[in-house]
């Protein structure tokens, strides 16, 4: 099944640790909380330095789509810089992380999956001109940053 979702339409919410908002795109299972999802893909802005929420169990993914960029402090490590179309961040939910602004907020497509029940693959694309893309596993999502439109086909048949 196939469906548009719009940035505008999601609902909004406070973060785990109240430090900023997010847009959820999706959970499952359907009614899931942040405290027992199985996988959830979602959206945030991040307006000031401060700390990210800690999932265990959980393995994340971040790419950012909007803003100057980030630099990441992931525990103790040297701080990894996350810049719009770069590639995607990986690390565990259960990791402490600090997030330092470059120039003012920045907007970050997030993926989260339960580590004993799912795996996942964040990518991230630029399009030039118009491409074919497979998803590899049983499903998938496709994020459009920007652009004008997006026409997805199965079997030879618009899905939307």
């Amino acid at each position: 099944m196939a469906s548009v979702l719009r940035h505008s339409d999601l609902p909004v919410e406070a973060w785990k640790n109240g430090g900023g908002l997010t847009s959820e795109i999706a959970i499952c299972p359907e009614g899931a909380d942040l405290a027992d999802f199985d996988w959830r893909i979602s959206m945030a802005t991040i307006g000031v330095d401060g700390g990210f929420s800690e999932f265990a169990g959980i393995d994340r993914s971040l790419a950012l789509v909007a803003g100057k960029g980030v630099n990441l402090q992931f525990g103790k490590a040297e701080p990894q810089r996350l810049m719009p179309k770069e590639k995607p961040l990986r690390f565990a939910g259960e990791t402490q992380v600090y997030a330092s602004l470059l120039q003012g907020k920045v907007i970050d497509f997030n993926v989260m999956t339960r580590r004993s029940s799912y795996t996942h693959t964040l990518q991230q694309q630029l399009f030039s001109e118009p491409q074919t893309w497979v998803f590899a596993g049983e499903s998938g999502l496709l994020f459009l940053a920007e652009g004008e439109s997006v026409l997805c086909q199965k079997g030879g048949s618009s899905l939307f």
